[in-house]
């Protein structure tokens, strides 16, 4: 069964460069991934530490829940996003702005759930576009995460 979704633009009110400071990302957040997880991965991950908007739907394509998480690592097939409560659905649709200020937006699958020691669940996120597109929108996060990582330093070092 093929399901379409589609959101109106004003679930997308959001610009990430401005929620990064808003989520606080901790370095021991990825720890907590077991080593023997990372031995079966397909591709290896990349950290991207990026506000993500997510909208979650039900199986006849209703809004169930939308929100902001950080996306902590991505690879050609998924994402490792941490939210503050646990996604209640499947089914996910999830946005970034890059740096061109395009929105981008890859619909996905939630293959586990986990509530990490700090309070946070960690959701492992599996796409489910084509692999051009997975490609395309992981190409454009991690571009996007290293643009305003640079971004941020050039205004730290300027302001020292």
């Amino acid at each position: 069964m093929m399901l379409e979704l589609s959101f109106p633009p004003s679930c997308c009110f959001f610009h990430a460069y401005y929620y990064q400071k808003k989520f606080k990302v901790s370095d021991k957040s990825t720890e907590l991934i077991n080593m023997n997880d990372r031995e079966k991965r397909k591709y290896p991950r990349v950290e991207v530490n990026t506000a993500i908007s997510y909208i979650c739907v039900d199986a006849e394509g209703s809004l169930i829940d939308q929100s902001m998480g950080i996306g902590l690592n991505i690879s050609q097939s998924g994402l490792l996003l941490e939210t503050d409560r646990s996604l209640e659905t499947n089914l996910v649709s999830l946005m970034f702005v890059d740096i061109e200020n395009n929105l981008k937006e890859i619909r996905g699958q939630v293959a586990y759930c986990r509530k990490n020691g700090f309070g946070m669940f960690q959701n492992g996120i599996s796409f489910q576009g084509t692999h051009a597109e997975n490609i395309e929108f992981a190409k454009e996060l991690i571009r996007a995460y290293h643009y305003r990582k640079s971004d941020f330093v050039l205004v730290l070092g300027a302001t020292a």
